[in-house]
This record gives C-alpha cells, sequence and structure tokens, in this order.
C-alpha cells in the first residue's frame, strides 16, 4: 500500500522501517495493519516527518475495536451527521454483511435527500459522462472523509464493457468486522444523533434516484439469457433490487413505503422503456424482432422438466406486472391501482397470468376479472432461448410452435405442476380455479405427465446438452401418462373440491370416457385410462422416490395440456412482465 501511494516519495527513505515496525505491532492481524497503514498515509499526505509518523504508530490501540473507536473519532464534529447518516444506510438489518445499496454514484445524492421532493420532482434526465466522473469523484472524496476509510469505492465493472462509469463501481466495507462495530457499538448513538432520518425510505429514494438518472450501458440494450432469476443488464437489477428492498424492509422493520414511491417508480420504469416499438399484433412464430429498449420485462421458459430459462423479453417492462410479480399490490392504495391499470394498460392479459402464477392474492385476481380480464383471453407465445451450459453465445433460438395460447392452459399447466412439486394441493392456486370455472371456460381438458428417466436425465446434464434444447432421447410412451381435470382434481383433493366439481359441466360423463389413447406432441400414442396418474403416484411413492422438498418433481414433469381447440406441448416461452 506505501508503494501505491502517490506521496510515497516523501518517505521512501524510512519506508522499511516503518513497515517493519507496523508487522511487529500487528502480531499477524492484517487487518490492523491495513489500517494502520492508512492512517499513516493519510498522515503522509499531510506531510508528516517520519518523527510523527512513528508517533502516531506508537500511539495507536491494538485491539480492533479500540482502533475503530479511535479512526471514527477523528472524524469532525461538522461531519458527524453526514457520517451517520452514511453507516446507517450501508448497516440496515435487511441486508446482508456488504451494503444493499452498492452502485457508489447512489452515495452522490445523500445530500439530496434533505429535500423530501427529492427524487420526484428532478426530470428523467441521464448523467452525461462528465457528470458521472465529477460524481464519483464525490463519493470517493466522502467515504475518505466521512468514514475515515471503514468504506470503500472499488470497481467491479468494465468501462469499455458498459461504455461508461455509472455502474462501474462499488461501495464496501472494508472488512465483515467493520459492519459489525457499527451495528453492535455505534448505530443506537447515530440513531439518537439523527432520530428524523429514515433509513429504508432514504436507501429506496436514493435507488429511485440512481433508476432516474440512469445512463444505460450496453449491456441494458439487449436481453440477456439467464437461468432462473437471473437478472440482464444493470438496469433490470437496479430494479430487482428496488422490489428486494421494499420487501425486505416491509418485513424486517414492518416498513410502509409511499404510494408516491410506486408511482416515481412506474414513471422511471415506463421512461426506460418507452423507446421500444411495441407491437399490438402476432407476428409470425419465425420472426424475432430487434429489441429495442432500456428496461425488458422478463420472459417465463420451459425446456423439457426444467423451468431453467428466465430471461428478459423483447418488450418493454410493465411496472405493474413486475410488481405483481413480487406480490406487492397489496401497497397500493385503490387510486394508485387504478392508476397503475390505466398506465400499463397494454399488458392487462399478462397482468391476470402473472397474478395467477406468484402473487396468490385471489381477491386481486377477482378484481381483474371484474374488470374484465378473462382466463379465456390469449398469450403471445415468444421464442425460445435454450441455455447452453457450456457457450451461452451459440445456442440457437427457437421460434415460437405456436402464435398463443390461453391463460386458461397455462393456469392449468401451473396448477398440476405445483402439485407434482409439492405434492399436496394449493389452497390459493384451487381458489383461483374457482372463479375461472366461473368463466365459460373448456373443461374438457387432458394432461401429459413424463416419468422422468433419472439416469438419462443425469446424463444429459453431463454432456451439457450440447444439442441446445434438441432432445436426444426418443419418446417411450410407457413413459407418459395421461388424465383429465376432473381426475386429478379428485386425487388431490383440494378444500374447494365440492365446490369445484359442482362447477364442471357433464360430470360424470367425461368426453374422454371412449377415447383410449391422446396424442403427444412428437405424434406417438399415449395411452389412456382412468386411474393411470394415482397408480403412478403410488408407484413413486412406494418405491421411496417422492422428494422431502420437491414432492413428486424429481420423478414427473408436465409435458402437454390439451382441450379441443387448443394444446400447449412443452418446449415454450412466454412473456410474464
Amino acid at each position: 500500500m506505501f508503494e501505491k501511494d502517490p506521496n510515497f516519495h516523501r518517505i521512501k527513505d524510512t519506508y522499511e522501517d516503518l513497515v517493519i515496525e507496523v508487522v511487529d505491532a500487528s502480531d499477524g492481524v492484517f487487518l490492523w495493519a491495513r489500517l494502520v497503514v492508512r492512517s499513516l498515509l493519510r498522515g503522509i499526505g499531510y506531510r508528516d516527518n517520519e518523527k510523527n509518523l512513528k508517533k502516531q504508530l506508537s500511539s495507536m490501540p491494538r485491539g480492533l475495536t479500540e482502533l475503530f473507536d479511535q479512526i471514527l473519532g477523528s472524524i469532525d464534529e461538522n461531519d458527524q451527521p453526514f457520517s451517520d447518516k452514511l453507516f446507517l444506510l450501508t448497516t440496515p438489518n435487511f441486508c446482508l454483511w456488504q451494503p444493499i445499496l452498492r452502485n457508489a454514484i447512489s452515495y452522490s445524492w445523500l445530500e439530496d435527500l434533505e429535500d423530501e421532493g427529492f427524487p420526484y420532482k428532478c426530470p428523467t434526465t441521464a448523467c452525461t459522462e462528465s457528470e458521472i466522473d465529477e460524481r464519483l469523484e464525490r463519493v470517493s472524496c466522502a467515504l475518505d472523509r466521512f468514514s475515515r476509510g471503514l468504506l470503500l469505492m472499488s470497481r467491479r465493472r468494465d468501462r469499455e464493457s458498459d461504455g461508461h462509469e455509472y455502474f462501474t463501481h462499488d461501495v464496501q466495507f472494508l472488512h465483515r468486522s467493520v459492519r459489525e462495530y457499527i451495528v453492535n457499538t455505534r448505530e443506537a448513538q447515530m440513531r439518537q444523533r439523527t432520530p428524523n432520518f429514515d433509513v429504508p425510505s432514504s436507501i429506496i429514494r436514493l435507488l429511485l434516484a440512481e433508476m432516474k438518472f440512469a445512463l444505460p450501458t450496453k449491456h441494458d440494450f439487449k436481453p440477456r439469457t439467464w437461468l432462473a432469476g437471473g437478472e440482464g443488464g444493470p438496469l433490470r437489477r437496479n430494479l430487482h433490487i428496488f422490489f428486494t428492498v421494499i420487501s425486505a424492509a416491509h418485513e424486517k422493520c414492518d416498513h410502509v413505503p409511499s404510494p408516491r414511491i410506486f408511482e416515481e417508480a412506474s414513471s422511471i420504469v415506463q421512461h426506460h422503456g418507452k423507446i421500444a416499438e411495441f407491437q399490438l399484433e402476432i407476428r409470425p412464430t419465425n420472426d424475432i424482432p430487434e429489441p429495442k429498449s432500456h428496461l425488458f420485462g422478463m420472459n417465463l421458459q420451459r425446456i423439457g422438466d426444467e423451468w431453467s430459462m428466465q430471461r428478459a423479453s423483447n418488450y418493454p417492462a410493465d411496472f405493474l406486472c413486475e410488481a405483481v410479480n413480487r406480490n406487492m399490490q397489496h401497497f397500493f392504495p385503490p387510486d394508485l391501482m387504478a392508476a397503475l391499470k390505466k398506465q400499463n394498460s397494454i399488458s392487462g392479459p399478462n397482468l391476470l397470468l402473472t397474478s395467477t402464477r406468484h402473487s396468490g392474492d385471489v381477491d386481486f385476481i377477482r378484481e381483474l376479472l371484474r374488470d374484465g380480464r378473462s382466463p379465456l383471453e390469449r398469450i403471445r407465445m415468444e421464442p425460445i432461448r435454450p441455455f447452453d451450459r457450456v457457450d451461452r453465445e451459440t445456442c440457437t433460438t427457437i421460434p415460437a410452435p405456436q402464435a398463443e395460447v390461453s391463460i386458461w392452459l397455462l393456469f392449468l399447466y401451473g396448477i398440476v405442476e405445483d402439485y407434482i412439486l409439492k405434492g399436496r394441493a394449493d389452497k390459493k392456486e384451487n381458489q383461483c380455479l374457482e372463479e375461472f370455472l366461473k368463466c365459460d371456460v373448456d373443461c374438457d381438458v387432458l394432461f401429459i405427465v413424463r416419468i422422468l428417466n433419472l439416469s438419462k436425465r443425469k446424463k444429459k446434464l453431463a454432456e451439457h446438452d450440447e444439442k441446445c434444447g434438441e432432445s436426444d432421447e426418443s419418446v417411450n410412451p410407457d413413459e407418459l401418462v395421461a388424465f383429465e381435470l376432473v381426475e386429478f382434481l379428485e386425487l388431490v383433493k383440494p378444500p374447494n373440491l365440492e365446490t369445484l366439481l359442482k362447477q364442471i359441466p357433464n360430470l360424470g360423463k367425461p368426453d374422454h370416457q371412449d377415447k383410449s389413447e391422446v396424442i403427444h406432441s412428437s405424434g406417438c400414442l399415449v395411452p389412456y385410462k382412468r386411474g393411470s396418474l394415482a397408480k403412478t403416484l403410488d408407484e413413486i411413492v412406494a418405491a421411496g422416490k417422492k422428494h422431502r422438498h420437491f414432492g413428486f418433481g424429481v420423478s414427473l414433469c408436465v409435458e402437454s395440456v390439451i382441450t379441443p381447440s387448443e394444446r400447449l406441448d412443452v418446449p415454450f416461452a412466454f412473456r410474464m412482465t
């Protein structure tokens, strides 16, 4: 550290003596030595001579806690309020040991938090590159001045890769023990000195500012393929962190976010997506549009027996779908909900689909149905991007097998799959099914599930999906099981079974009674015999293959949902948000 300092030439003649004394005094504690060296470097910057530097070294406490006390005790009294706020922002109880507010440029707006209208009253204008550089320099100086080096700014992204520096630097603790020291020793005093400082709201407002003034990177102009739960470019990750903080602050601190926060976030998301050329008409299945946006929504893909493909869609993100996808609609008062529905009206069918798959809020689903949404509405199917575990760039996009599928079929796929994964009926899903059955949906439904050959599956994974989405195994009808909706409900016995059965027309006269076979998507014929599903599940249980956490999911996967008028077969992809 000494040699890299710009003032090293001032002590180069006595440098070795100082190093020896620091090493001897540290007693092998690297963090202590690092902190002391940083303190000595500050003295060198102030042009201290060798005598003063050695005197400073001898006065350093030998314990870390005492050393932290001395370091923070050197902060100027006039700087204390700003220092307190800085540390409180980085140590909330709803984040891990590193700050939840990671992007360094976010801290450049810390002083602006004193204005309650920030960032709401500010125009949505991206920072220029020169402004970005100036703000990062300001943050670097502030961290040194107000944290005395206990918080550091470090590079995590490449300027050449991003095109600029807006997202390239993180703020981190010098060491895990620094956060522990602040939380256990200093936090209570800091809160007493800043009684009106609302930490969760301040973090959320800084995240809003980060999104609002962001200069998009090269990665924000193109959807990116990730494993389930992955995010795309920096703007996409910023939106994810925004929702994560709101959820965590509510859970850990009972913090209720202001509606104003969501109004602002929706406006920002609209801003970053409005340059996209969104078209309502259905494109041919082999026509993959060139994406044009800064902040993309998310597709959900199903390939084989995995939901392992969650990637950015070719369309701008819909804020209301994003919020409902994280079950945040309960934070929205009626007037805000009405405004957001109007603002995001283009994604109405996707909103109902997202609600059924992720929120579990039956009252909200009923509200959407009263608004005119319907499970009969069609969802545009998206091109499929298989994920190659070896080489992501060589994956060939598969055109969507069909242009549209109803919400009804996607919902049924989810309800059967969830039972397979959990090994039990989901109360909220079946309450939603009860509502959908009032909407004149087609109850003449057949499902096909595959009995997984685990040895083949492991072999396929070991070969890293060399064919990238293409099946390398022939379809064996003996590994496929067909069953109907009523049979499934009677088997899983949801709490509202009696009500569900009353809502299904022609109960007792199944249209499939005379069918002995069902056509699989591969073209092979699957034997249909009532009771096959129950027999299969019993065999899995008897063989000890029902997993404690994943139910029947290690042995079965849903292949198809079929009605007389349409069908849904894997693989498929659809827009969620």
